[in-house]
């Protein structure tokens, strides 16, 4: 064998050799990593188990729950506010505990700056109570996304008047599968309710907050539930402060909230309602769109180029959605009962108008309210028959006690088309829902819809 020979031959025997090493030392490095995660998992498994004890011992201690979920190793783990003075959880004993839950999208800014208002008020009417935020990020993210996390991270802070976490880094990854876990933490803002003893009374008091204001506290499910049991359906619910003067003008006439329908529809329906009440007392309409913001634009300014009625701005409209939508979250807090309260078919039939885009019309003067709520033919269909009777309308109950009747006579005991979305809630069973005309369970059938749709709403 030459000499260039064994040089070849040794050549490859090396690299077998070398080849083989590595190999070696893959399958050792994926072992070690296989029991590195296996540990890390077992470690995180113990972590949340102590965690869950913590909720569940007979008399919950607090302080440990909320520096267990913060930072155990940190004495000084919250700061107060913009002042970034770094405070302990001690400022937070004998206080009812708000432990404001999200994460850093652009979508938070505005619960963050609606739920500031709040805090004040109720700082101003010495409630005693505190929020403190605890901010859930991504940490998967790369570099350059960090860097803007961390500017949304600075923004958020500058607009909360209360505690906030002194490092989200210091939130460890099993508190994080608890909060997804236990209180269902996906990408909604979540408000959790401690009481001064340290139990959880809320898993997400931001909806009845948003809805009650003042009149939310305490922020438990048994005050929620009450509020809800004894609300009617009134003009000043659904609309709040999205338009504070319509409140105003429903005193001296008759106040229509309307949406959906295609412009053919809404033609129809605003000419027929003018001709109907014509001059006998004054006729305020508002166009308020429907859930469905697609093609929103091109409505609202045909009509108010063609003068049909009065319309509300897209930020207004998305408003009163947006509240309806909260009205909907919060009522289905409360899945056992949820058929008992009053008002809980009237906020389904809203929050599904844009299933079929059907027109909607919602009627009141002074303290009466009525959801007239069918297809858009057979409201005009109503409205025609009043029309060719001809009758003298004196006083808005007049035409909305008339019109009431009249649609219940297009009616007849024909059983209505009846259809509610319910959103899939997370931990919890769908609850048994009676039809409203023949008082019979309805029946459950699945539905899916676009992420985006969602969003959209909440945002």
């Amino acid at each position: 064998m030459s000499p260039s020979q064994r040089e070849i031959r040794t050549y490859i025997t090396a690299s077998k050799e070398v080849h083989e090493l590595k190999s070696l030392i893959k399958i050792v490095s994926d072992l070690e990593e296989k029991k590195l995660a296996e540990c890390f998992k077992h470690i995180e498994e113990k972590k949340l188990t102590a965690i869950r004890r913590l909720f569940d011992a007979p008399k919950p201690d607090k302080h440990g729950i909320l520096k267990a979920l913060i930072d155990p190793n940190d004495d000084w783990p919250i700061c107060k506010g913009a002042t970034g003075i770094r405070v302990c959880l001690e400022v937070l004993k004998g206080k009812m505990t708000l432990l404001l839950i999200s994460n850093l999208d652009a979508s938070v800014m505005e619960e963050v700056t609606r739920l500031a208002q709040i805090y004040k008020w109720y700082l101003d009417a010495k409630r005693p109570f505190e929020v403190v935020w605890l901010p859930v990020t991504d940490r998967s993210v790369k570099q350059v996304d960090c860097a803007k996390h961390q500017l949304s991270l600075v923004h958020l802070v500058s607009l909360m008047p209360w505690y906030f976490v002194y490092d989200h880094r210091s939130i460890k990854p099993w508190v994080i599968k608890f909060i997804k876990e236990v209180w269902h933490f996906e990408e909604a803002t979540l408000l959790v309710t401690f009481d001064v003893d340290g139990r959880v009374v809320h898993h997400n008091a931001l909806h009845m907050m948003w809805i009650w204001g003042d009149l939310a506290f305490p922020f438990t499910l048994q005050n929620e539930e009450i509020l809800w049991a004894t609300q009617i359906w009134t003009l000043e619910l659904i609309v709040d402060d999205t338009d504070p003067k319509l409140r105003h003008k429903a005193k001296d006439g008759i106040i229509c909230l309307y949406g959906g329908g295609s412009l053919e529809c809404i033609r129809q329906f605003t000419s027929a309602m003018k001709r109907v009440v014509h001059d006998a007392v004054p006729l305020h309409m508002i166009y308020a769109g429907s859930n469905e913001l697609h093609g929103l634009k091109r409505i609202t300014t045909t009509i108010t180029q063609e003068n049909l009625s009065g319309c509300w701005s897209e930020e207004k409209i998305r408003s009163f959605w947006v509240r309806l939508y909260r009205m909907q979250r919060s009522i289905l807090h409360h899945i056992g009962t949820v058929t008992k309260f009053p008002i809980f078919q009237e906020v389904m039939a809203m929050m599904n108008t844009s299933c079929d885009n059907e027109l909607w019309a919602v009627i009141t003067c002074a303290s009466s309210m009525k959801l007239l709520k069918s297809r858009g033919k057979k409201i005009v269909k109503c409205l025609s028959k009043l029309d060719a009777m001809k009758k003298k309308i004196s006083h808005p109950t007049d035409f909305i006690s008339t019109l009431e009747k009249e649609i219940g006579l297009v009616e007849g005991n024909k059983h209505s088309e009846v259809t509610l979305s319910l959103p899939m809630l997370s931990g919890k069973s769908q609850p048994t829902i009676l039809c409203k005309d023949c008082q019979l369970p309805m029946k459950i059938q699945t539905m899916f819809q676009c992420r985006e749709y969602d969003l959209m709403i909440k945002h």
